[in-house]
This record gives C-alpha cells, structure tokens and sequence, in this order.
C-alpha cells in the first residue's frame, strides 16, 4: 500500500490533535488542588499587635500551604460581638474567632473559672 500525502496529513492532524487534546485535559487549572477560604472573625481593632499577629501567622499558612489555604481575617467587630461571631461560626458563616474571657465562658463557662 502506497502511503500518499493526503493520508500522512490526516494522521499528523489527528495525532496533533490527540495530542492537543490531551494536553489540554492534563493541564494544571484542571488538576490544581481546591483552595480553601477560612473566615476569622475578632473585637480586635484593625492595626494592632494581635491583629498584626494574626495577619503574619495567616500570610504563613497560606505561603506554606502554596495559596490553598486563605484567612479572611475580619477585625474590629465587624462581624459583630461576641455573642454574634460565636452565632455566625455556629452556623458556619465563620469557621472562627477571637474571644475574651467572656466569650470563651459561652463556649465553655468552666473557662471562667479563671476569672475569679
């Protein structure tokens, strides 16, 4: 059988294609790992040391974890009080928070036991 340019054309194209195709279904937006948003909620005013903290800890994670794991952080009571962030986290409309003394004594009122 005598192989004519017609029909080497059509197996390069359809091998460039397979190729292509393949390529496309392999490639990294595809297989990239899913990255995960936390939301942190705290009475700390934006600015200062504990927010600060939070923050450098926060851009650790996420360097660490190479962008796939990402803290909101909401400062300043944005996300309400205490009673409210501890509400919002429950419901799952914050994965955490900050607390006081007060606030962990809703969680747990044996923490208070520190108080006295």
């Amino acid at each position: 059988m005598v192989l004519t340019n017609t029909y080497l054309t059509r197996i390069y194209r359809l091998l460039a294609t397979t190729l292509l195709v393949t390529a496309a279904l392999t490639s990294t937006p595809l297989l990239a790992e899913k990255t995960y948003e936390l939301k942190f909620a705290t009475l700390a005013p934006a600015g200062t040391t504990w927010v600060k903290l939070l923050q450098n800890w926060a851009d650790d994670v996420a360097k660490q974890s190479n962008g796939r794991l990402i803290f909101k952080i909401y400062p300043g009571g944005v996300q309400g009080d205490e009673s409210v962030v501890l509400r919002k986290t429950r419901s799952g409309q914050l994965h955490g928070g900050g607390f006081t003394g007060l606030g962990l004594g809703m969680i747990a009122p044996e923490v208070r036991v520190i108080e006295l």
